[in-house]
């Protein structure tokens, strides 16, 4: 099933940002990143969810078994989240720019 699909690569994609936190790729750049590719992963699990959910009664084990995957990228989704928090409080995102104008100044001169 394709939703299902693009639930894990959104998911993987969140979960690549996210493993940045705290290290030297750290920045506003990668916050920006990790919010855009949680929203994203947010927003196709619930597609998935959409056009999941109501037919799980009435399909066969095909059906069933992409049911089965969506539950655990869903699981996996909020594991992250999770791991994103913490990382988070961790490292908490600067609050200055990566570039100062002190710095563009001293590189002007």
């Amino acid at each position: 099933m394709r939703l299902v699909h693009e639930c894990n690569v959104q998911l993987a994609l969140f979960r690549n940002a996210t493993q940045g936190i705290g290290t030297s790729h750290d920045g506003a750049s990668l916050r920006r990143e990790v919010e855009t590719a949680g929203r994203a992963c947010l927003k196709a699990c619930e597609a998935a969810k959409n056009c999941v959910l109501p037919q799980l009664r009435h399909e066969g084990v095909e059906f069933t078994r992409h049911a089965s995957q969506f539950i655990g990228c869903v699981a996996a989704y909020v594991v992250e989240m999770k791991r994103c928090v913490a990382l988070e409080k961790t490292f908490p995102a600067p609050t200055e720019p990566s570039i100062t104008p002190q710095q563009l100044a001293q590189r002007d001169n």
